[in-house]
């Protein structure tokens, strides 16, 4: 049976920039994967490239969870943004590239399908800061991400540990490859705040086959041995909350809009 997904493939430089970035996270039932899918593909990846041609965010990209709990979220949304005053910029235009996208809409009930569905679907939004991202000077781009949430008591000492300790490691041994990982970042959550969520950072690790994520290296993984993780640890006193692996199935790319046939 072939999946027709569309790949709207954004430039990896300007996209990975994006410091501020939403998540919108999704419980879709089962057997309502493809029409959700379909939205997405019909819909939302018009209003996005709009959004994108107009500056007003500077990727976006839709994500599958791998394996899991079927029951609980198993997609979300990532909308790059970039700094503070574009983000700015987002809360005021982003009305109007949905406004024009339904305008090229061959079905232009997909508008009134996908906004009911997504409320029903969402789960809950956030906004998130990048703190650091690392990628491998032969950057290849990644279609499998695996994200660790924590829920730690100072984000910010939480991000430095990362940025002091590990980024150096991992930025140096993708540059050898001697591991095969795409990128790596590390980022907080700015809102919601609060007790009511069971994670408030996140580091992500992503690659291009799904088989690196579990074999990240061809040998031996490179020693950590003389890594200060004292230093990670005390950060996160709580180790790691969840670590999910999820699949790209949408993106979007200012340069190249193409749909691919897939089986």
């Amino acid at each position: 049976m072939k999946k027709l997904f569309i790949y709207l493939v954004f430039l990896l430089g300007s996209s990975l920039q994006a410091q501020y970035f939403n998540y919108y996270f999704f419980s879709v039932p089962s057997g309502e994967g493809s029409e959700y899918e379909t939205i997405e593909k019909e819909y939302f990846a018009k209003v996005m490239s709009k959004a994108v041609e107009e500056g007003i965010i500077n990727g976006w990209s839709v994500y599958r969870k791998v394996g899991g709990d079927r029951k609980s979220i198993n997609y979300y949304s990532w909308v790059g943004i970039g700094n503070l005053e574009a983000f700015k910029a987002f809360l005021e235009n982003i009305g109007n590239a949905f406004s024009k996208a339904r305008e090229t809409l061959d079905s232009p009930g997909l508008v009134d399908i996908g906004r009911k569905k997504f409320g029903s679907y969402m789960e809950w939004s956030g906004t998130f800061y990048r703190e650091g991202m690392a990628q491998p000077k032969d950057f290849n781009g990644f279609k499998y991400l695996r994200h660790n949430y924590a829920m730690v008591p100072n984000p910010n000492a939480f991000a430095k540990a990362q940025n002091d300790v590990w980024k150096p490691f991992i930025q140096k041994h993708m540059n050898s490859q001697k591991i095969k990982q795409q990128i790596w970042a590390v980022a907080r959550r700015l809102n919601p705040v609060g007790n009511a969520f069971n994670w408030n950072v996140m580091t992500i690790d992503g690659y291009n086959e799904l088989t690196d994520v579990y074999a990240p290296s061809d040998g031996d993984y490179p020693d950590i041995s003389n890594l200060d993780l004292d230093a990670i640890d005390e950060t996160m006193p709580y180790g790691w909350y969840k670590r999910i692996i999820w699949q790209r199935v949408s993106k979007r790319n200012p340069k190249l809009l193409r749909i691919l046939t897939r089986k």
